[in-house]
């Protein structure tokens, strides 16, 4: 009896030791094993299981800070279709980017990704088969909400609403399998309607009104199958415009201000201040930064700020200082009859030649 309890006592740290035995493998910029650790940007540590899975946490190897940890299904290392279960992706500063559950190359479920300050950036649902599936929520600097989407079936449908900065309601628009369709209201900062419209299969339909920022109508437009049968024009006192004038241009004025030169010319000032970070070229980062801004109805440029998931390594703040270049403009957006708040994405590449 005594040798068998003494055998016991021997076997269960064996069997401990094998359900839990650790490897470290080295792994190329692509996430590749390879022999040498001369060849190697990452390293990772495995923990197998008799599960059928195991634990991987992958380091950079120059600084050993923690890159990303999930588990994977045995016989494959740090490949992406092998992944599954729940996995944390984190910045240099050791705050998590990104987490949520992975089957293969797929996402599942709920993913969640972060600034470097530990704030949501954006949070996904996802179907079965890695399709966006059910709400999405998009995020401020500041952590306020800026967009909420609907998905089914990795198309936009449903309600979708967008936010000002300072958390009033921007618009509110419907869709059915990623087009436009039923009621859109869009909202100026102090609330009052900007325009109320009916949308059928991506274009505008019925009656539509457009107002001025004090709430009188700027237009009231008449949609047909054939597009724009007929409208009237208002003041911002509220007088009817009975005037003759071009239809087509007065629907289309905001596409004066964003014609493809002024475009050109947004680019041009951005890329004369853009600073390339020394940190972000040592480290072969690049990626695009999304600059987020608002235009008034004065031209002025507002509320400046980027909306990607941060890649760091100073290139947002390098876009950012950048974009600021872009001061006063001198033809503010109109559209219907009004001068509006015009949304702005301003799209910048880090790139390495």
């Amino acid at each position: 009896m005594k040798r068998r309890f003494f055998l016991l006592l021997i076997l269960l740290p064996l069997l401990f030791l094998r359900g839990f035995a650790q490897e470290k493998i080295w792994l190329n910029e692509k996430l590749e094993e390879v022999k040498k650790s001369r060849h190697a940007t990452y390293y990772g540590v495995s923990t197998a299981s008799d599960t059928g899975t195991y634990y991987l946490k992958v380091y950079k190897k120059h600084n050993e800070t923690l890159y990303f940890e999930g588990a994977y299904r045995t016989g494959k290392k740090a490949e992406a279709d092998s992944r599954y279960g729940n996995f944390l992706y984190y910045y240099p500063n050791g705050n998590i980017c990104e987490k949520g559950f992975f089957n293969g190359k797929k996402r599942v479920g709920i993913h969640t990704w972060y600034n470097q300050k530990g704030k949501s950036v954006q949070s996904f649902s996802y179907d079965e088969e890695g399709k966006l599936d059910g709400p999405a929520h998009y995020y401020y600097l500041g952590g306020q909400l800026r967009q909420y989407t609907e998905y089914e079936n990795g198309q936009r449908h449903g309600v979708n609403r967008y936010f000002y900065p300072n958390g009033k309601l921007y618009s509110e628009v419907q869709f059915a399998n990623d087009t436009l369709s039923d009621s859109a209201y869009h909202y100026y900062p102090n609330g009052n309607f900007s325009a109320k419209t009916w949308y059928e299969k991506g274009k505008l339909s019925g009656t539509c009104q457009f107002f001025h920022e004090n709430g009188q109508l700027s237009t009231i437009e008449y949609y047909s199958d054939k597009g724009l049968d007929s409208l009237h024009v208002y003041t911002e006192t509220g007088e009817e415009i009975t005037d003759s004038y071009d239809t087509a241009g007065l629907r289309f004025q905001v596409d004066v201000f964003f014609e493809e030169e002024q475009i050109k010319e947004f680019y041009r000032t951005v890329v004369d201040e853009l600073k390339y970070p020394s940190i972000a070229i040592e480290n072969n980062i690049q990626g695009r930064v999304i600059i987020f801004f608002i235009i008034t109805p004065e031209g002025d440029v507002t509320d400046m700020q980027t909306i990607n998931i941060p890649m760091g390594y100073g290139l947002e703040e390098a876009a950012l200082e950048a974009a600021k270049s872009i001061k006063k403009i001198q033809s503010p957006p109109r559209s219907h009859n009004r001068r509006i708040y015009y949304v702005m994405h301003l799209p910048i590449r880090f790139q390495l030649e």
